[in-house]
């Protein structure tokens, strides 16, 4: 399937916004016409004066409405200009007109050929998805929980393949052992706040989330068999030892899983979520974006074996903001 892009700033739309920005310039030399005779009129030149030889009359400016009369024009101009600009400045910024990466059919059509994901009563496909510009999902899984039904997903994400196999390794991984290290239990729930939305990073931003493919979940808090409740924005900084060496745990085995993780620590907007996503460019050879980082810099995935479980550090890190990444 094709997706039929429905960019902000389409060539048409593009040719509307121009033709709009046309129209005020004509506005706006108009104005500027009447500021510039209408107020206090200076009739030209006439042709007897023109043949005459003599220089014609210096013009009064000792009244304001006469200097606002000659800069009328010249700021008509001024206006206009800057509207023109503005308008191809928005065309040339859209990010929803930036065409789809390749790598992300790649990467979808490569998950469901190796039959990692397959469709049960906790992950169920769905028809695809498109959006605005370049959004949308191929092929959309609403996913109701992981380990094969072992956890549930609350509410509901709706992700793509590479991410449902991701998490379900995650699980298995890292937040499972980490959970039976340091807590007794298991886990049965994780608590997300976004799956798919059709948005920038940050609802602001100048590039399209990966939660606008589909491609990223923000998980804000974990459920155990025994009833307790760990969340990020409560128990990352002031939770008790075992909490809190709960939560780097399953954070640094969510950074040698994924390829984008970001946490309390990493920027203002993940204070209350763990942020992750499969975003290729953030995946050179072995490099991920994993923020915060452990103090020392040493990647997670290349901590040492003795030291760990699965993938999952056996003692607290001590974590450090590195930049300002924010997705």
């Amino acid at each position: 399937m094709q997706f039929v892009p429905l960019p902000e700033c389409s060539a048409s739309s593009c040719r509307k916004t121009l033709s709009h920005r046309a129209g005020f310039q004509i506005l706006a030399l108009w104005v500027a016409a009447l500021i510039g005779r209408g107020l206090n009129p200076a009739p030209d030149m006439t042709r007897r004066e023109a043949h005459s030889g003599q220089p014609p009359p210096l013009k009064d400016f000792s009244r304001p409405s006469r200097i606002l009369g000659a800069m009328g024009v010249s700021v008509g101009y001024l206006f206009a200009s800057m509207a023109i600009l503005s308008g191809v400045a928005a065309c040339a910024s859209n990010p929803y007109s930036a065409p789809r990466a390749s790598w992300r059919g790649e990467a979808e059509d490569a998950c469901l050929a190796s039959g990692q994901v397959r469709p049960s009563a906790f992950v169920q496909p769905m028809s695809p998805l498109g959006g605005r510009g370049s959004c949308g999902l191929e092929h959309p899984f609403k996913v109701g929980a992981a380990l094969n039904g072992s956890v549930a997903v609350s509410p509901p994400a709706i992700i793509d393949c590479p991410m449902t196999a991701s998490i379900n390794r995650w699980m298995m991984r890292s937040v499972q052992p980490a959970a039976q290290a340091y807590l007794r239990s298991r886990v049965v729930e994780i608590r997300q706040i976004a799956s798919y939305g059709c948005r920038t990073r940050d609802n602001y931003g100048v590039t399209l989330s990966e939660h606008a493919f589909g491609n990223a979940l923000d998980v804000a808090a974990f459920r155990f068999a025994d009833g307790r409740e760990i969340s990020v924005v409560r128990d990352w900084g002031r939770g008790g030892p075992a909490e809190q060496a709960f939560l780097q745990a399953a954070f640094a085995g969510a950074c040698a899983e994924f390829d984008t993780v970001l946490g309390p620590g990493s920027d203002p907007f993940h204070y209350n979520h763990f942020h992750l996503d499969l975003l290729r460019t953030n995946a050179a050879g072995s490099h991920h974006l994993c923020q915060p980082r452990p103090y020392g810099e040493v990647p997670v995935a290349d901590l040492p074996a003795r030291d760990s479980i699965g993938t999952v550090a056996k003692t607290p890190l001590s974590f450090v903001a590195r930049g300002h990444e924010s997705f």
